[in-house]
């Protein structure tokens, strides 16, 4: 028998205004899509893709008179594993990518301390002690800015709601 996919579509908007008299508005898409592979497998795969305009003067020249683009777009896809071991135990997996126009700051910037371009991914463990405790573990590798980590955002991007903070389904 094969499972039916659910689809789903969160869609944001947001206007920041402040750093020096300047603004920025911007917008996102995040399409995905969430599969019962089996009783106890559950798969998520999704993508978020982000725009913003800077408005008025360009905030963030540097002073090698480099320029960030007015318009910034970010595209990262998304894949996360669930799967139920025992009706207790669940074991959960993740990885990440994201790619977007920042790079002006690469040639200016130390790569190692920003990543324009971040990847990662995630494993973790959710354990049922009973109906209403469970203890949960993770552990997280990534390469660049995380945008799913739950210790906040320090990103230009403010769009980034975290699909790994889930409650799994069991």
């Amino acid at each position: 028998m094969q499972n039916q996919p659910s689809f789903g579509l969160q869609m944001g908007s947001s206007f920041t205004s402040g750093m020096g008299g300047n603004s920025l508005f911007s917008q996102s898409i995040a399409p995905h899509m969430q599969l019962d592979v089996t009783k106890d497998f559950q798969l998520i795969v999704g993508s978020v893709f982000t725009t913003g305009n800077l408005g008025n003067n360009n905030p963030m020249q540097l002073n090698s008179g480099v320029e960030m683009p007015q318009r910034l777009n970010s595209t990262m896809v998304y894949a996360i594993g669930a799967y139920q071991l025992n009706p207790r135990l669940t074991i959960t997996g993740a990885a990440w990518t994201e790619r977007n126009n920042m790079n002006a700051f690469q040639n200016q910037m130390n790569p190692q301390a920003f990543n324009n371009n971040a990847r990662g991914m995630m494993m973790g463990v959710d354990y049922k002690i009973t109906d209403n405790l469970r203890f949960g573990a993770e552990v997280n590798i990534s390469n660049g800015q995380n945008p799913f980590s739950p210790y906040g955002n320090y990103g230009y991007n403010p769009f980034y709601s975290s699909p790994f903070n889930q409650r799994t389904p069991w």
